[in-house]
């Protein structure tokens, strides 16, 4: 055989996984650094979105404080007041706007100044409940009824002493003086400090994301190239000591003829078994055809092989003598303990028959609950043993076997040399069956 100086196909792999390990480990870099790279972009987006919109919360909820208060102290609407406490204390943006940017840039300047701008709207609160005390004086509104910071705020006595239209110039003057309108100021200034703070942060790093990029695209452009050199090389190599072989082994398949020992060296082991390879075909085929002779449950002969070896014997010389068997009341077995159970009665069934004939007899299951047994080289002098093999049978399944009940059975015999025989020896065999069953069933009969 020419196999010590043939190429080998593993010998290609080898040097193939080799490369492809090489290039492989290329790419691994080129992942690793475009993830690496795409999550350093898409988490300074996501986190330059989140704190934009934290900073932009936190000055539209201050702003809104201060909406509510004015239209308060300009109406006497109570409904603005209520909006304002349901902002400060249910809403709360401006807490979870701070909480959110913690997430992302705790302890940072951004995060300094964020706080700071919340630290100077909280202290207008108290200057908002003073001029909401003040309009609630004004409207003589039901000072119990008001929310507990408004309530709870005292007013000085010339405050009390003024008129109605002053107290309501003075609450009005409170939220819209300069001192208050700096305040509202210093706020903006801080939150747009912050948003800068963050602009610039994203900007570093997308900068850095791009560098990443750029560093993956020089090493993926390496990769491909030797990718495509790796493939080429590779299909080449293939085409000239596996291919072309093939194709020669496919028109001698085809043809019927031997392989030639060509091509690489793991093709010509291939051709140099090619008849043993045949041989373990036919084995195959004898495999299968036992598997549709035989039933799947009780792995006994099926109806189809019963058929064809009953007319066999009929049709020869062999003294034979035909055993039928049916399960007694096997729909009551199915019925009261399930049909698991009654397979597992049939499979014990068929167990024991086989246990009580010898290997050269054929069990067959021919029904549902039916059984039969083709009984080789006997004749009807040997009826004593064949009563034997019976009883011994009818002893062992009249035993419950764990989860699998006692079962009787119902058998008819008959002897290829019977005397005065019928049409068949199958119609013999179940009169003698039938005889059995009218007469109580659980025994045997001999036609």
């Amino acid at each position: 055989m020419k196999d010590r100086k043939a190429i080998r196909v593993n010998n290609i792999i080898i040097f193939c996984i080799v490369m492809s390990l090489i290039v492989a480990s290329l790419l691994v870099v080129v992942l690793f650094s475009t993830d690496s790279g795409f999550v350093k972009m898409q988490s300074s987006i996501q986190e330059y979105m989140v704190c934009q919109n934290a900073a932009v919360d936190l000055e539209s909820a201050s702003a809104y404080l201060t909406e509510q208060v004015r239209l308060f102290v300009i109406s006497g609407d109570v409904r603005n007041m209520e909006l304002y406490f349901e902002e400060a204390n249910i809403t709360r943006r401006r807490d979870n706007a701070i909480a959110e940017l913690e997430k992302w840039y705790d302890e940072t300047e951004a995060m300094q100044l964020l706080r700071k701008a919340k630290e100077q709207s909280v202290r207008l609160m108290d200057t908002e409940y003073h001029a909401m005390r003040l309009a609630a004086e004004a409207y003589e509104l039901d000072i119990d009824l008001l929310e507990a910071p408004v309530r709870d705020y005292m007013l000085a006595e010339n405050e009390l002493l003024l008129s109605k239209e002053e107290q309501r110039e003075l609450a009005l003057s409170l939220v819209s003086n300069r001192d208050y309108q700096d305040a509202r100021a210093a706020i903006k200034n801080d939150v747009n400090g912050c948003m800068e703070s963050i602009i610039a942060s994203a900007k570093k790093r997308e900068e850095n994301a791009k560098a990443i990029f750029q560093d993956a695209y020089t090493i993926l452009k390496i990769s491909v190239f030797l990718l495509i050199a790796l493939v080429v090389g590779f299909g080449l190599a293939l085409r000239q000591v596996v291919v072309k072989p093939l194709k020669k082994y496919d028109r001698n398949v085809k043809a019927g003829i031997t392989l030639p020992l060509e091509g690489a060296y793991e093709l010509q082991k291939l051709a140099g078994t090619y008849n043993d390879v045949y041989e373990e075909n036919r084995e195959n085929q004898k495999l299968l055809r036992h598997e549709a002779d035989h039933d799947a449950l009780t792995k006994a002969f099926n109806r189809g092989a019963f058929d064809r070896l009953l007319r066999l014997y009929e049709n020869g010389d062999a003294k034979y003598a035909l055993v039928m068997i049916d399960v007694d009341n096997f729909k009551a077995i199915n019925d009261t303990f399930g049909h698991a159970v009654g397979d597992s009665v049939l499979r014990q069934v068929a167990s024991v028959v086989k246990d009580q004939f010898r290997s050269m007899d054929y069990v067959c299951r021919i029904g549902g609950d039916e059984f039969a047994v083709i009984v080789v080289d006997v004749t009807s002098e040997q009826k004593e043993v064949l009563s034997a093999k019976l009883n011994a049978v009818r002893k062992k399944l009249a035993q419950a076997n764990g989860d699998i009940p006692a079962v009787t059975l119902s058998m008819g015999v008959a002897f290829s040399d019977r005397k005065n025989p019928g049409a068949s020896i199958y119609k013999d065999t179940d009169t003698a069956l039938y005889g059995v069953k009218e007469n109580g069933r659980d025994g045997f009969a001999f036609f």
